[in-house]
């Protein structure tokens, strides 16, 4: 295991776009690797989140859902977009990727058109184009042809399929439009990072207005650690990011080829050793930009008291404990103009106090998250979502710390 049991990786990929493992396996590394927070990002799809989920409550790794966007902007063809935390099975969201998938296949079949052509003039035969997609799970990309041109030897490793096949024999790829793919990322509840902004451009001045243009289309983040970024070219984002109040995030970009690695594989995973807490400040950014409140149902005083203290420390979270007698205040969810998130303690059964509490949450359009004592199995209302509820065993076994981050965790993935 990592000497860094609670590091954090942001950017990863599995098969279901340019990676080599599964999600599982994926997240069976993260947990060798002291991985405590994992983000699986796949070019342009979605299809490994679930696996990933499944695997990530087994194994312990916090999976962050996650996808890379291509998008363009002004005189750029292919900026990449992180998402976070979105609501990946949205209808619109899965509408748009329809329309990635079916360009993909299409610019797929063309590139492999172009190398064949090419395999013919040296006297090889030809690659099947629906052997390759054949064994393509997800986001069909050039990865796929390149493997199969190792298989047949006709390349020795990736490096050189790449160099003598797939970048002479190139289709351009369809890219979203920046502000287009924004708005998507917003309506999904989702937070957005710039990929590895070096290969944007090597013009610093340039690469800090583009920057701004995309802060103003509603961009959160800048992917400061890379594993393609040197010390000065980390240094130098997040000083923009500090300058232009963004986050930081980062992630090692693994695709976990073993052979020679595609362009910009970063390397391995949890190899940045990133803090726990820059997933602690992607979640704080999340609830700044769409609210939620927490209800603690029938907790016992002093671990809900000590819950919402942790709550308050790592997260900002204001917390109030609420009484079946008591009106309920007019700011409990915040000024009148924008709702806050908000830890609410409701120790009792008491009927009329949570419909009340989630009566009023529905006028100001506040996500309800309960969270439940072992001891609370009341039929959940329409509008609350719901997790399971905490035992007094795992409260006792677990840090409260640790058991914050989880909870606050486990509830931004409810959709």
């Amino acid at each position: 295991m990592a000497n860094q049991p609670w590091s954090v990786d942001l950017h990863s990929h599995t098969l279901y776009s340019d990676g080599s493992q599964t999600p599982a396996e994926l997240v069976r590394l993260a947990r060798t690797n002291g991985v405590r927070a994992l983000a699986v990002t796949d070019h342009d799809h979605t299809g490994g989140i679930d696996e990933a989920l499944v695997a990530g409550m087994q194994a312990g790794v916090e999976i962050i859902p996650g996808i890379e966007l291509s998008v363009s902007h002004a005189e750029f063809d292919d900026i990449h977009f992180l998402a976070y935390y979105f609501a990946w099975r949205h209808p619109a969201l899965l509408d748009r990727l329809e329309t990635f998938r079916v360009a993909r296949d299409t610019r797929g079949e063309r590139i492999l058109e172009r190398i064949n052509e090419k395999l013919a003039g040296e006297g090889r035969e030809p690659i099947s184009y629906a052997a390759v997609k054949a064994r393509v799970q997800g986001a069909f990309g050039r990865p796929h042809i390149a493997t199969a041109l190792i298989e047949r030897r006709y390349a020795p490793d990736m490096n050189a399929a790449f160099r003598e096949y797939l970048i002479p024999c190139n289709v351009p790829k369809y890219y979203m439009p920046a502000a287009e793919a924004m708005a998507l990322i917003q309506q999904t509840r989702g937070l957005s990072s710039v990929a590895h902004p070096k290969f944007i451009t090597p013009d610093r001045r340039r690469l800090r207005s583009v920057i701004c243009e995309l802060r103003e289309l509603g961009l959160d983040a800048i992917e400061a650690y890379h594993g393609d970024h040197e010390a000065e070219e980390r240094l130098y984002c997040i000083r923009l990011a500090n300058q232009l109040g963004m986050i930081v995030t980062g992630g090692s970009d693994y695709h976990g080829f073993k052979a020679a690695a595609i362009p910009s594989d970063g390397g391995k995973l949890g190899s940045l050793q990133l803090p726990y807490g820059m997933a602690v400040r992607l979640r704080r950014a999340h609830l700044a930009r769409y609210p939620v409140t927490l209800l603690l149902c029938q907790w016992p005083r002093a671990a809900a008291a000590a819950l919402r203290r942790a709550f308050q420390t790592h997260y900002q979270l204001t917390g109030t404990e609420l009484q079946p007698d008591a009106s309920l205040p007019h700011d409990l969810f915040g000024p009148s103009t924008a709702a806050l998130s908000r830890v609410l303690d409701l120790p009792t059964a008491e009927a009329s106090l949570r419909e009340g509490v989630i009566a009023a949450g529905k006028e100001r359009d506040v996500r309800l998250v309960e969270v439940p004592w072992e001891t609370d199995i009341r039929a959940e209302p329409g509008g609350l979502h719901r997790l399971p509820g905490v035992s007094s065993q795992r409260f006792q076994k677990t840090p409260v710390e640790r058991l914050a981050h989880e909870l606050l965790h486990q509830a931004l993935l409810l959709q």
